[in-house]
């Protein structure tokens, strides 16, 4: 009786190549899951970053609309304007001025940026910022690049803090903050027509070296 007993024990027992295979099974799961979770976090951050330069763009076309049909940063701050910032590396101000006009001061700082938002917009500096602004960009000129994500480089290079691309520019974005299908990098481009769109570095460099944007002026958050 005791002998059979054991021979059943014996029989259920798992050997030790079973046991890794299992162990195997449950690990190749458990990666399969975590690559999932992961990706579906990556594509909320993009959407949710696109979503938020389309507020942005918005709102500077909300600014144009009032009455003087140009972005605020073509006109005097004694009518509203940012214009006398435009000379600075000060890029805040002009976003700053869009407080009446956005839900939110977080809506300024891309999920997928190490950057953090600040709580007001009274404290706003150029580090709650992810996205640069074209300090040329024309309401009537639907085809200029009004703003972006922040993390780009390339030549010509950015001096304190301000980019001009010229038509023989070259320029990439930075440590794949956005991935499209390929794994190649992308990032985000608003237009003054308002629409916002993903691009790759090829594309980027397409958009900024256009006749529309070749000698304007892009000011970064730095």
């Amino acid at each position: 009786m005791n002998i059979a007993r054991q021979k059943v024990r014996k029989d259920s027992a798992f050997t030790k190549a079973e046991l890794l295979v299992v162990v195997g099974v449950i690990a190749l799961l458990g990666a399969t899951i975590y690559s999932i979770i992961n990706e579906n976090k990556k594509n909320g951050r993009k959407v949710t970053c696109r979503a938020n330069l389309k507020e942005i763009a918005l709102a500077f076309k909300m600014t144009a609309g009032d009455s003087y049909n140009n972005f605020g940063f073509a006109r005097s701050t004694n009518v509203g304007g940012t214009q006398e910032y435009v000379s600075g590396t000060i890029a805040y101000q002009h976003f700053r001025a869009l407080s009446n006009e956005l839900k939110h001061v977080r809506l300024l700082v891309c999920p997928a940026d190490a950057r953090k938002p600040t709580p007001s917009f009274e404290s706003l500096a150029n580090d709650n910022l992810s996205y640069f602004l074209n300090l040329d960009a024309d309401e009537n000129k639907p085809n200029t690049s009004l703003s972006g994500d922040r993390l780009l480089s390339g030549i010509p290079a950015r001096v304190n803090g301000l980019l001009i691309p010229s038509t023989a520019g070259n320029f990439q974005w930075d440590s794949g903050l956005h991935n499209g299908s390929s794994k190649e990098a992308k990032g985000n481009l608003a237009l003054s027509d308002g629409s916002v769109t993903d691009h790759t570095s090829l594309e980027l460099t397409k958009q900024l070296t256009s006749k529309h944007n070749a000698t304007n002026r892009f000011l970064f958050p730095e």
